[in-house]
Formats: structure tokens, C-alpha cells, sequence
């Protein structure tokens, strides 16, 4: 007589299903927001709308420029301000000017970003509270993507992610620059994060799972120039910029403006055609190579305007190199420290990437930024 054990029978489904549970909060606590280390008042203040908020009907186009600038000196006079705010529907432009000029820890910038796309979603009525962000440079590649991969709960409130030259995957310009930058007392933060063998970028592009930085996490287009200066060997393909699951878009592909259209890394960020693109896509849910159907070729003719544009501003060129070779904050070190020079170290990884797993080696959950007026 074979003897049965219903006790034993309805423990093994429980049991199945205490693991399952067990599994699916684990997964849901994995994907929790990373905190914030600011006051909403510091965040708020770093954010910029030229000229308000007027509830246009394309909604909030929420801009983050890169590495050695500000958000005013980047878009303020770029094709991505008043042109596209005319453009369309019409959009409301707004921008944030991040610490530091970018050169700070990008863990640090990331957060000013997640507070913006939040901040600015709720303001964002006639789009139902969602937004199009687009980021230039470390901007892109690094602190949008960034927010993006450890404040989840705001890729439901990004419409498209446009990416214009975007360091995903670091640069090796990064690995001279910090040379420069070691005469002048040591290398800043975001640049030493931008080797492409930082433990920053190791962790961005994990491949642990699909929700590390190195996917997209929402509808992304990344947008290069095979002739960028300082994101190498883009290729055709754009092998810097690439990230997977993104749509890839070279300013000098066929059906775009072609390999006449030269233009480098500050030159994206100010190109006519680059905006057209966007514009083409912005507006649409269609597929985005039905899309680009539509994508104005004339804008390709003003690549001489784009030039003497940039000449225009030279100036702000100027100061972008400077900074990236000396760094805010850093002149009195010429002068007053240059016998104490020193090397800075990449910044630590923030506890919240260990706990997602994307590395091993991390600060205590209460660490802090540093000041950089002190470094």
C-alpha cells in the first residue's frame, strides 16, 4: 500500500511559490530608484527655461550639455534653443547647468538629470506628462544614460532619448587629457570616468542584465559624425557612441546628408541638419526609417554657416579646452600649488551600482561628493 502525504503535497506548490516571490521582489528591489544626495532646492536651481514654461503642444524638451561647459554657453545659441522651441507644435526649451561644468563626478550629474526629467515631466501637461530630453557628449553617453539606468521610474516619462555624440562607451581622448590635466594638480573626475577601462564605465555597460546602461532604456537615438575628433573610430556604425537597442543615425549616411557633411564633436551640437533629424523624428510614433523620410537635405547645405558659426564663437570653444586642460576652480593651483601637484583618483562607485550588481568594489551608502575647490 503506497501511503500519501498531503501535507508534503501542498508544501512543495507553497514552497514554489514562496521562491518565485522571493525572486520577483528581489528583482523589484534591484530596480529601485538610487537616492538623492542633494536638496530639491540645490537641483531646481541648476535648472534653466529661457523663456518659461508656456505649455507648448509638443510639450518640454529638457537639454544636458557636456563636459567642460555649462547648459547656457551649450544650447543658448545652438539650433536646439529658439529654433526648435518655433519648430513644429512648438516646444518649451528648458536646460540644466550642472556642477562643476560636467567636469565633477558624472555619479554627482546624474542626479541633477533624474531631478530634471522628474521636475520637468510634471510640468509637461500637454505632452501627459512625458518629455524629450537630448544630451550632447557626456551628457548623453554618460549622465542621461546614467539616470536613466538607476532611477527607473523615469523612463516611463521620456518620449525619445536623442544622444548627439555620446560617450556610452568612455573615450580614449579622456586617457591624453588627464595627462594634460596631471600638471595642473591631477586629472578632474568625469574624465578619469571616461577611459574606456574606468571602473564608471565597466559598471555603466555591465552585462549582467538587460538593465544595465549598456541597453537602452527607453526609445533612444544616437545621433554621430565619423569624423568626431574626440570619440574615435566611430566608423560607420558609430562604435563609441553605440549602444544596444538604440537607433543609430551617422550625420553622413547616405540617406542623411552623405560623407561631404564634415563635422566634429562641438560642431554636432550646433549643425542644422542634426536638428532637422531630430524634428523629423520628435513629432511621430511611425517607425523611425518612415521617419526620416521627411528629413529636410537642404540642411545639409549649411554646413559653411555651421563653420563660421563656430568661429563666431570662439570664445566659448576657447573655454571648453581651457577647462577641460585646467579644470574650474584649478587657476590658483598655477600659481600658489604648482609644487604640490598631485594625481586624483577615479571617484568611487556609489553603493547602489554594487547593489544592482554591476560591481564589487564600492562606497559605504553614506558617502558624499567631494569638493572639487579642495581637490
Amino acid at each position: 500500500m503506497i501511503r500519501t502525504w498531503p501535507h508534503f503535497n501542498t508544501m512543495v506548490p507553497a514552497f514554489t511559490l514562496a521562491v518565485l516571490l522571493s525572486i520577483l521582489c528581489k528583482g523589484i528591489q534591484s530596480l529601485q530608484d538610487a537616492p538623492f544626495k542633494s536638496s530639491e532646492r540645490v537641483y531646481r536651481d541648476a535648472m534653466v527655461c529661457p523663456r518659461g514654461i508656456s505649455n507648448k503642444a509638443g510639450g518640454i524638451v529638457f537639454l544636458v550639455h557636456g563636459a567642460s561647459t555649462t547648459g547656457t554657453n551649450t544650447w543658448s545659441g545652438s539650433p536646439f534653443n529658439e529654433p526648435l522651441a518655433n519648430s513644429g507644435p512648438g516646444y518649451d526649451i528648458c536646460w540644466v547647468n550642472l556642477p562643476w561644468k560636467g567636469l565633477g563626478d558624472i555619479q554627482q550629474t546624474a542626479e541633477y538629470v533624474a531631478f530634471g526629467i522628474k521636475y520637468f515631466s510634471s510640468l509637461s501637461h500637454a505632452s501627459g506628462n512625458k518629455i524629450n530630453v537630448i544630451g550632447h557628449s557626456q551628457g548623453a553617453g554618460s549622465s542621461l544614460q546614467w539616470a536613466l539606468t538607476f532611477w527607473p521610474s523615469i523612463q516611463p516619462l521620456v518620449l525619445n532619448f536623442f544622444a548627439i555624440g555620446g560617450t556610452f562607451r568612455g573615450t580614449i581622448e579622456a586617457i591624453p587629457m588627464c595627462i594634460l590635466e596631471n600638471l595642473w594638480g591631477g586629472c578632474m573626475p568625469s574624465p578619469l570616468q571616461l577611459k574606456p577601462n574606468s571602473k564608471y564605465t565597466k559598471a555603466q555597460n555591465s552585462e549582467l542584465d538587460k538593465h544595465s546602461g549598456a541597453y537602452a532604456q527607453v526609445k533612444t537615438i544616437s545621433i554621430f559624425s565619423i569624423y568626431d575628433q574626440v570619440l574615435q573610430w566611430e566608423g560607420s556604425e558609430g562604435k563609441t557612441s553605440y549602444l544596444k537597442g538604440a537607433t543609430m543615425l551617422s550625420v553622413q549616411s547616405g540617406k542623411l546628408c552623405g560623407k561631404g557633411h564634415v563635422v566634429g564633436h562641438l560642431g554636432i551640437a550646433e549643425d542644422l541638419a542634426v536638428l532637422k533629424i531630430i524634428e523629423a523624428i520628435i513629432p511621430s510614433s511611425n517607425p523611425i526609417s518612415n521617419e526620416l523620410d521627411s528629413f529636410d537635405k537642404s540642411s545639409c547645405r549649411h554646413l559653411a554657416g555651421l563653420w563660421l558659426h563656430l568661429i563666431s564663437r570662439w570664445q566659448y570653444v576657447l573655454k571648453v579646452g581651457i577647462n577641460f586642460v585646467i579644470g574650474p576652480a584649478r587657476m590658483h593651483k598655477l600659481f600658489h600649488q604648482y609644487a604640490h601637484l598631485r594625481v586624483v583618483k577615479e571617484p568611487g562607485l556609489q553603493s547602489y551600482v554594487c547593489e544592482r550588481g554591476y560591481a564589487t568594489d564600492c562606497l559605504p551608502p553614506n558617502a558624499t561628493f567631494p569638493d572639487l575647490r579642495k581637490l
